[in-house]
């Protein structure tokens, strides 16, 4: 099987609304870059995808230099279900059997924790199916890996988890839950960086090495 994964990024203004209320909007735009650079270094070193795609429409996100080999696409439109929508109708990407759509804001995510989440899906025979990976809250969702990528309609935003497995119910699609830590932290609340800080200190502390790279490179 063939597979890419797909990073949707959104306007980096835009992104993270409950943190800016709290944080300085430079700190929210490093922890943003600092985010999406674990997660696309840990697809990269991954053993699983042919390509790793950086979606978004906005230029500072696609000019940025991320670390690690990713396609950049120029988004049409806003949100992250267009832009995977965008990826799935791509002729550029129609032969690609497999599609792994990974949300950019996950601090604890390794090559490791995606490979042995996902790597018994890749070796799957199975024509359909669907792996859905909630928040740790079990209302958004995290990641998601469809065969064929058009085999669910992306629906992330509010109560994403269940509307996903919902709609795999309706199409009769093996609706696989995977809750793995690694792949289920996002930070999108202070009370969630209190969690990092608190549980995840050396984590946050590169992580904070990182973004004071990103500040200077995104001025």
């Amino acid at each position: 099987m063939s597979a890419i994964a797909v990073v949707p990024i959104k306007d980096l203004h835009q992104v993270k609304s409950r943190l800016r209320g709290v944080f300085t909007g430079d700190f929210v735009n490093m922890l943003i870059l600092s985010m999406a650079q674990r997660v696309i270094i840990g697809l990269d070193d991954a053993s699983l995808f042919e390509k790793i795609i950086v979606i978004s429409p906005d230029e500072k996100i696609l000019q940025y230099p991320w670390t690690g080999h990713c396609t950049r696409v120029k988004q049409d439109g806003y949100g992250l279900n267009v832009a995977i929508q965008q990826i799935c109708n791509a002729q550029a990407f129609l032969h690609y059997q497999d599609i792994c759509i990974i949300h950019a804001d996950l601090p604890l995510i390794s090559s490791q924790a995606i490979n042995q989440t996902f790597d018994a899906m890749m070796q799957s025979s199975t024509e359909k199916l669907a792996i859905i990976v909630p928040d740790r809250h079990a209302k958004g969702t995290t990641g998601l890996w469809l065969r064929p990528p058009q085999a669910l309609l992306p629906e992330f935003g509010i109560d994403s988890f269940s509307r996903h497995l919902a709609q795999a119910r309706r199409r009769h699609i093996a609706g696989n839950i995977i809750r793995r830590p690694e792949l289920m932290f996002d930070l999108d609340t202070r009370s969630d960086i209190a969690d990092m800080q608190t549980f995840f200190p050396e984590i946050w502390h590169d992580m904070l090495e990182d973004m004071a790279f990103s500040i200077q490179t995104i001025d």
